[in-house]
């Protein structure tokens, strides 16, 4: 038994006082003590420290040596790195002692003989194949200080074992059957040292939830990494939830299925292949270093002498650098054979997806996600024939314009993103995309870009050609779902100047029109500048973006080929000739004038203020 029963405890206590009353050192009744501590044998998993699976103290280990009204501080002061340990300090005499490893100054003992009580840290600490120094906590009784004292755990190890790739700041483990893991606990010590799992009980202040920090940062990689948790020791398997947040600040939660806790062994889950949560960059480099200097260097309103366009896209340089950056997927080669395809939906339950697809080399351990929407978060789940779930993560883009990868076609960008004048309100994504032609005697979309424009919902083809440009075509090349019309402008320079009113009115009125059907539009020219680019200038004026904004979005056209390089400056498609044009509208401020020019309208042809509101609403949304 490690302890005496009640009534030896009591003699042994009195006499204990006798005898000390008898020897008073010179200063009081405390006196300096030391005594040998070794671990449980190594046929337990016991340790303070862990270091190849050997057990040993480590340095500035400290326990509490408690008696009846004291809480002694005990310092190791020999033995570091080993099994066998000295721990000195200074100590009231008293006739037994009960140690509690690690030191804390809530320990105590008990009204009831033979209890203690120990507070188990709701923090503990990530260290490398190991646990934190001071988590294990471990008990003994001491009858005579000169003799060597054998320490037992109170605890088990729970070992998560995560591979995969991001960087890990924190893990939480959470019971799920609500039983406290961390908190103020007793140990019944009068039990054989086995049995101590059996008389811990919780007492007060804790929680069901734990936490690993991991302050460095840990790097998950293609083997497995051991994140060890030190939890109440139990008799029976438990469930519980882990939770890994990684540097993103984003979190990935799994279950944790029947884990049973022995007092001083290590219990181990199988292996956990996490990608961490990730952020993309959309925007192509290229594009971003113009977008970065135009707002630190906005274009001033009404002056149309100079653009800097031509810093960041020389003039007929003949490249594309408008293509956007994929979202990069990865998985590890440890589970590539059981790979089959991705789901990504913008719901955590895949109600609706927004891709779902087969992946046809899973040996490179990636796949490639385009034409997302910047700062939505999109969930992934990478999927065994099985239909099992081998990973599952987030990921969202960021940028300040959505351009789209559309297969065959070229100079293709959402809309959406673009502020409005006082800052407050954007443009919704999703409702209206520009672009070039899809069929021509050169350029022809393809399947796979069809299947892009049908993905992100395109409902209604507004194609701005002439008919012979057009090849006469009477219907969509995305097929006959999406609506088709075509609107023919001039390809002259006058219509720029906004003279094509009427036509102007029809192009309007049905963007409204199918956009009330919840149709998204893709309007389009040639090669989406020009005549797509007045149709934008008309849509972006009517939602109160700013000028600056306005040139912005006609001349990122650039960065795209075969349109070449447009200056808001240049003379032959008169840029600048659209403003003088909206400037002489009636109206106090910009976005009245683009207003007026569709109430107003030309020879009883207009829009009516009831479609311009709801087109407004509609359109725009607030900036979180």
């Amino acid at each position: 038994m490690l302890h005496m029963k009640n009534a030896r405890f009591i003699v042994f206590l009195l006499l204990g006082i006798a005898f000390f009353s008898c020897q008073k050192s010179e200063t009081g009744r405390k006196f300096t003590a030391s005594f040998t501590a070794v671990l449980e044998q190594p046929k337990f998993n016991s340790r303070t420290q862990i270091n190849d699976r050997l057990l040993s103290w480590s340095e500035n280990d400290m326990v509490s040596l408690l008696s009846v009204g004291q809480n002694a501080k005990m310092t190791l002061s020999e033995g570091a790195h080993s099994r066998t340990a000295t721990f000195s300090g200074e100590i009231e005499p008293a006739v037994e002692y009960y140690a509690v490893y690690p030191y804390s100054d809530k320990a105590s003992l008990m009204d009831e003989p033979g209890k203690v009580s120990i507070f188990l840290p709701r923090t503990q600490y990530y260290t490398n194949n190991s646990i934190s120094s001071g988590s294990n906590p471990m008990v003994a009784h001491l009858t005579n200080l000169n003799e060597c004292v054998e320490f037992y755990n109170t605890c088990g190890l729970v070992t998560l074992r995560l591979s995969g790739f991001g960087t890990v700041n924190q893990v939480l483990l959470r019971s799920d059957t609500h039983e406290k893991l961390w908190g103020n606990f007793s140990v019944d010590m009068d039990v054989e040292p086995t049995s101590i799992t059996q008389r811990m009980t919780y007492l007060s202040n804790g929680g069901e939830t734990i936490v690993l920090e991991c302050p460095e940062g840990v790097e998950l990689q293609e083997e497995p990494t051991n994140f060890t948790f030190v939890v109440p020791a139990q008799s029976v398997s438990k469930n519980f939830t882990a939770s890994v947040y990684f540097s993103v600040k984003e979190q990935i939660d799994f279950p944790v299925h029947a884990i049973l806790v022995k007092r001083a062994e290590v219990s181990t889950s199988s292996v956990q292949t996490l990608a961490a949560p990730t952020m993309h960059a959309q925007v192509n480099p290229a594009v971003q270093k113009y977008f970065d200097f135009i707002h630190r260097n906005p274009y001033r309103d009404g002056d149309y002498s100079y653009t800097f366009i031509d810093k960041f896209c020389p003039p007929n340089e003949s490249y594309r650098t408008d293509r956007p950056f994929p979202a990069s997927i990865r998985w590890t080669k440890s589970i590539a054979s059981q790979v089959d395809h991705i789901v990504v939906s913008t719901s955590s339950d895949y109600s609706s997806p927004f891709i779902s697809q087969k992946i046809e080399e899973p040996e490179k351990c990636r796949t490639d996600i385009s034409n997302t929407i910047p700062g939505i978060k999109y969930y992934y789940k990478i999927v065994s024939s099985t239909q099992k779930a081998l990973i599952e993560s987030a990921f969202m883009t960021y940028g300040e314009r959505r351009f789209l990868n559309v297969d065959g076609i070229y100079n293709v960008r959402d809309l959406g993103g673009i502020p409005t004048s006082d800052g407050k309100k954007r443009i919704r994504y999703g409702k209206l995309y520009r672009g070039g032609r899809m069929n021509s005697k050169d350029i022809n979309i393809t399947k796979k870009g069809i299947e892009t424009l049908l993905s992100i919902g395109i409902g209604a083809d507004l194609d701005l050609r002439k008919d012979d440009e057009a090849q006469n075509i009477t219907q969509s090349p995305l097929g006959p779902t999406v609506e088709y019309i075509r609107f023919p402008k001039s390809s002259s320079g006058y219509y720029q100047k906004l003279n094509d009113i009427d036509v102007n009115i029809r192009e309007m009125q049905y963007v409204i029109d199918k956009l009330r059907e919840e149709k998204p539009v893709y309007f389009h020219c040639a090669v989406g500048a020009d005549r797509t680019g007045t149709l934008a200038f008309l849509i972006e004026g009517l939602l109160g973006v700013s000028e600056n904004e306005m040139s912005i979005d006609y001349e990122v056209t650039s960065f795209s080929t075969p349109p070449g390089t447009r200056r808001r400056t240049a003379v032959p498609y008169d840029y600048s000739g659209m403003y003088d044009a909206i400037s002489s509208v009636q109206g106090a401020t910009l976005q009245e004038k683009f207003r007026n020019y569709f109430l107003l309208g030309i020879n009883s042809t207009s829009i009516s203020k009831e479609d311009l509101d709801w087109f407004e609403n509609y359109m725009l949304e607030e900036i979180k």
